[in-house]
């Protein structure tokens, strides 16, 4: 592939935005390549074409510098082999996989070799020897191939679980009666760089041989999911492809995978304009692909209707109203600009050539295909469009979507939009060979007025002008459109908006239906609306208002609630525009706002004894199992939107917050573990003489439990022949007893519903994380705990503490926990050992998506600091023995371990970073860090923690981190040797 980029223009035309990171990568690469001994790179880096080839990725592109960096072998392919040989190579390997390897391995392999198609995706792109809708089909081909290795790992994981039968061969493929359609750029066969993948699946029950003791529902729900979090999940070593599961009939209401009768019925029924552009595209892509065929066959009448009729001009319209949802007023932004949703951007054309293809598609077969080029050529060929037209539009498609890829392949982002600093647009300027980001701009610019001029010929109603509830829900009878009014108010989107709020008035939603309840919409439409517009970005307010409403059942009457306490639409309001967590939480269990009207709900936080005290209450003459687990659920979520409501409008300290959440998981594993206990006692049979207890370590362990946290538990079992080793075969049933609860405590703590999980749990085996057991007998863990313990282990049982469960074993545990932690260890090994952890962890972190864990003087570096001086000091200050952070400092100081200058430096940065991360976590989408929050909510940030400004909360934010780190290494590393 070097060959072939080296005799292209676009490869001599790139330049290096950041030459000392091209530098630093070639010297990197040239060092791994002599440690792993690939002498073909070698001698590659040898030439200047080879040094350019890698040197031009490293200094435009983080993303690919890591990549290449950490796959030597593939660099090396790269300088030797073809760009086709390697795309079928790896293309090759997944197909050749087998799919009965175990998750850790297929995940592993995934993830290989769709780091190797980013890779020769982007050199092909950037030097020219692709051109960029090959790259989109290589991609697509790999999207597939990844799609249906995972979908067969799972399908034949359930035959060997025993809930499928094996179809056997088949000359058209296996015939499980599953399949998954992809849809979108994926169906299309026209993936961007970083494009998400559109999945439809679904089932033939008429097909299915389902074996198992629950229904195929519920096995091809849990492989569609399994499926989504194999490909999306993020490991060490990155994600396959993002999955959007969400274009399937009636998705809020829906399983993740149905039944294809339903999907027939549905669309014959109710199916709505956007469904039928989204089945234009949509080929099956794994599992049973005969059925797929099937399924899309019997779908034409509804995608293709017949002529040009009424309701296909109204399709027109509809998708109109699409594209104008996304236009701007005035010139599109230099930078930042949008290169898909602007005026004349790629999502024009694709409407463009979507609107021919649903108002002709019904009478022109030649209509009936996929891909934006090709049926470009065939509405040219129709004679819909002039060929000079025909060709703007393609020259333009082409060239925005080069420009997509390359904003895309900078760091691996899904963005569509031009950087908005100069650094950013010089940088994509570089990897598209040109001069400058002006340049780039410009270029940009040029095709979307082009396409933009076309569109507004083709699709662009007339304007008309605005007024209030009336104008909005009534329409302009000859009168003034609304959409100005609500941009006035914040909208960027208003004919979004309208659209929206006339669903509502006209009774769109089950919760809207009654005339009552859409008396009250025109009620307090105005001060909703004004409300919305005191939101960051009120038209993400309103749309999850909507599917809020959406979600809400007919005896729920959202809107005469509102109408009597006004109030709360600006709670609403405040939530879905800047907690999308609590929004998402509010859409999944509307009945929660109920609990806001209880006056107690903005009232200080209730202590753990009170907090059962009304959880008793509350399960007080519920005796039904699952009765008493739903019952419990619903408490446990309106008290976690309780906090995360006070949190957002500073009305508690994350110190408080911190504590609250883990005194909540607290109570509910007491409820659950007492529950199963009683149950596992009814169907099997107690065991006399025994009792147990739950173990938890990390953030719960320490009462530190974040709003994300995952519980990590173990239960301690005690029973009369757990410590006899001369016949281990003698208490099997009592082991076997244990393991039933604790796979049933488990269990109903993550369980999901319609409404979501309460909490994520990982099984711990404790203290020694080798051990997978959820179980582990007080006898072995007293055992380990006397005898020699790692560095490790140490620090992990300070942060560990009996939550619930028997009182005579939570005090053997926490004696035998505090023996432990009392004796003597050699300070100098401990902070060697201590400081190899900060480095293996920073070397290779988990996720941190706001920035604040990983990094000198972060949320890591004050636990591993706490830990680290409890082990040190604890065998001569017992008291010092605490999980939780801030006492750990407390305690330390006055042992005098520490100076009362160096707890004041660690307490504030512990407290400043928890509010940081606390409120960050509530109010953004994805991972953000404070510099990159919008203003209105470093504004809060600053007021909760008595900063004069936002500048000054960062200016002090930094100052904090540097200090602690300087007492990391003074405490640390310079005692480590």
């Amino acid at each position: 592939m070097l060959a072939e980029a080296a005799r292209n223009a676009e490869f001599r035309a790139m330049r290096e935005h950041r030459p000392d990171a091209a530098a630093s990568g070639l010297a990197t690469l040239r060092n791994r390549a002599v440690r792993d001994k690939r002498d073909r790179l070698l001698e590659a880096l040898e030439d200047k074409p080879g040094r350019s080839f890698f040197s031009l990725l490293f200094g435009n592109s983080p993303y690919l510098t890591r990549m290449l960096l950490r796959d030597t072998q593939f660099a090396e392919a790269l300088a030797s082999q073809s760009s086709q040989a390697l795309a079928d190579r790896v293309l090759e390997e997944l197909s050749a996989a087998d799919p009965t390897m175990n998750r850790d391995r297929l995940m592993r392999l995934l993830r290989r070799q769709r780091s190797r198609v980013a890779i020769l995706v982007a050199a092909c792109d950037c030097y020219g020897v692709w051109d960029v809708m090959q790259c989109a089909a290589t991609l697509s081909e790999t999207a597939d191939r990844t799609v249906h290795l995972a979908t067969e790992h799972l399908l034949l994981d359930r035959v060997r679980r025993g809930e499928l039968a094996h179809p056997g061969e088949n000359p058209a493929g296996p015939r499980w009666g599953y399949f998954l359609l992809a849809a979108g750029r994926h169906g299309a066969r026209e993936l961007g760089y970083t494009g998400d993948l559109s999945l439809i699946a679904l089932y033939d029950p008429d097909v299915v041989e389902y074996t198992g003791t629950r229904s195929p529902e519920d096995c091809f729900a849990r492989v569609t999911r399994d499926m989504a979090r194999i490909l999306q999940a993020r490991t060490r070593h990155g994600y396959v492809f993002r999955t959007d599961l969400r274009l399937r009939p009636d998705a809020p209401a829906t399983p993740l995978a149905i039944t294809r009768h339903f999907a027939l019925e549905y669309y014959r029924r109710s199916g709505r304009t956007w469904e039928r552009a989204t089945l234009i595209n949509a080929r099956p892509v794994a599992g049973d692909v005969t059925a797929g065929s099937g399924f899309l066959s019997e779908l034409r009448p509804f995608i293709w209707e017949e002529g040009l009729d009424f309701d296909s001009v109204e399709d027109i319209h509809s998708i109109s109203r699409q594209i104008h949802r996304f236009r701007r007023r005035g010139a599109p932004r230099a930078r930042g600009l949008d290169l898909a949703l602007s005026p004349g951007g790629i999502r024009e054309i694709e409407f463009f050539v979507l609107m021919h293809q649903l108002a002709y598609g019904g009478r022109s077969r030649h209509l009936r295909g996929s891909g934006v080029l090709p049926m470009l050529d065939t509405i040219e060929r129709e004679h819909f469009v002039l060929p000079r037209e025909a060709a703007d539009l393609r020259d333009a498609y082409l060239t925005l979507r080069r420009v997509e890829h390359r904003v895309q392949m900078v760091n691996d982002q899904p963005t569509r939009a031009l950087p908005a600093s100069r650094s950013g647009l010089d940088n994509v300027a570089c990897l598209a060979g040109l001069e400058s980001g002006d340049e780039l701009t410009v270029v940009a610019q040029r095709a979307m007025e082009r396409v933009h001029q076309l569109f507004q010929t083709r699709f662009t109603a007339p304007e008309k002008k605005p007024d209030l509830t009336e104008l909005i829900l009534d329409g302009p009878a000859g009168g003034p459109e609304p959409q100005p009014v609500l941009r006035e108010e914040g909208f960027r989107k208003p004919q979004d908006a309208v659209e929206i709020f006339r669903g509502w008035a006209e009774g769109g939603h089950a919760s809207t239906s009654s005339a009552r309840a859409r008396a009250a919409v025109r009620a307090v439409l105005p001060e909703l609306i004004a409300a919305l517009g005191r939101t960051p970005d009120p038209d993400r307010a309103l749309t999850r208002i909507d599917h809020f409403f959406d979600a809400l059942p007919a005896d729920v009457s959202f809107f005469p609630m509102v109408k009597a306490n006004t109030w709360l639409l600006n709670l609403v309001a405040v939530v879905m525009g800047s907690a999308p967590g609590l929004a998402e939480s509010l859409r999944l269990n509307p009945r929660i706002l109920e609990a806001v009207l209880d006056p107690a709900f903005f009232l200080p936080l209730p202590d753990r004894e009170a907090l059962a005290s009304a959880l008793s209450e509350r399960l007080d003459g519920v005796d039904d199992f699952r009765e008493r687990v739903a019952t419990l659920e619903v408490w446990t979520r309106e008290h976690r939107f309780q906090i995360g409501i006070q949190t957002l409008q500073n009305l508690v300290t994350s110190e408080d917050a911190l504590r609250c959440r883990s005194d909540l998981a607290d109570i509910a594993a007491a409820t659950v573990l007492q529950m199963a206990i009683a149950e596992t006692g009814e169907r099997f049979g107690a065991v006399a003489g025994s009792r147990c207890a739950v173990l938890a370590l990390g953030d719960l362990g320490a009462r530190e439990l974040a709003h994300d946290s995952t519980l990590d538990l173990v239960l301690v079992a005690d029973y009369p022949s757990a410590g006899d080793a001369t016949n281990p075969g003698d208490h099997v049933d009592e082991a076997r007893f244990y393991d039933r609860i604790a796979s049933r405590l488990f269990s109903t703590l993550e369980h999901h519903t319609e409404h979501g999980s309460l909490y994520r749990v990982r099984e711990q085996g404790a203290p020694d994380v080798a051990d997978p057991s959820p179980t582990i007998t007080l006898h072995q863990l007293l055992t380990r705990l006397s005898g020699a313990m790692s560095t490790r282990d140490l620090m992990a049982l300070v942060r560990s503490r009996v939550i619930c469960g028997d009182e005579q074993v939570r005090q053997a545990v926490e004696r035998g926990i505090r023996d432990a932690l009392s004796h003597r260890v050699d300070p100098g090994q401990l902070a060697e050992d201590v400081a190899a952890m900060r480095r293996l962890r920073h070397t290779d972190p988990p996720d941190d998506p706001f920035g604040l864990s990983h990094g000198p003087g972060g949320l890591l570096d004050l636990r591993l600091l706490a830990q680290y001086l409890v082990v040190r000091y604890a065998h001569a200050f017992p008291q010092t023995i605490s999980g939780e952070t801030l006492d750990c400092f407390e305690t330390l100081a006055a042992a005098e371990a520490i100076s009362a200058e160096e707890l004041q430096t660690l307490a504030d940065a512990t407290r400043m970073q928890r509010a940081i991360r606390d409120m960050l976590g509530l109010a953004s989408e994805g991972g953000i860090t404070i510099h990159e929050a919008p203003g209105v909510l470093r504004e809060k940030l600053a007021v909760a923690l008595q900063y004069d400004s936002p500048e000054a909360l960062e200016e002090g934010y930094g100052s904090a981190r540097d200090r602690v780190f300087g007492i990391f290494q003074n405490r640390v590393e310079l005692k480590s040797g």
